[in-house]
Order: structure tokens, then sequence, then C-alpha cells
């Protein structure tokens, strides 16, 4: 999620269907993922504040256990 501040008007889908937000220049609002930087890309804002999605470390947990255990099995004697 990131705080911008709009520098052209930004017209954006409202939270009820048909209805937009109309967001004027000058005024701070926030947005994340592809709207932002379709925004960005455009010139339309100025981002005063980005906060990175938080990861979640169990996934790479369990993969480097997975890899853990494989490298384990393998004690180079091959198939006996």
């Amino acid at each position: 999620m990131a705080k911008c501040e709009a520098i052209h008007t930004i017209h954006r889908p409202g939270k009820r269907k048909g209805e937009q937000e109309v967001i004027k220049p000058g005024a701070e609002f926030e947005s994340t993922g592809t709207e932002l930087e379709g925004l960005k890309a455009r010139g339309a804002v100025k981002v005063l504040e980005d906060k990175a999605p938080a990861k979640s470390a169990s996934k790479a947990t369990k993969s480097t256990a997975k890899a853990e255990d494989k490298a384990g099995d393998d004690d180079g004697l091959g198939e006996l």
C-alpha cells in the first residue's frame, strides 16, 4: 500500500457499481498493485510513502525444509 499525492485529476471506480471516485490534484490517497503502477507510469501521482507488502516466512521455511530432506536422502551410494 502506498500513500500518494495526485498531480492530475484521477478517475477510478467507486465502491458501488456505476460510481466513480474523482481525486483532485493535490489530494492524498492510498493506492496499491497494478493501479499504482499504471498511475506512476502515466506520471499522475507522486508517491509519498510506499509500504512493501508483508511476505510469508512459512512458505520459505517449508521450501527450505523440503530441499534439505531431499539432500539428506542421497548418501552417495546410489541404489543398492
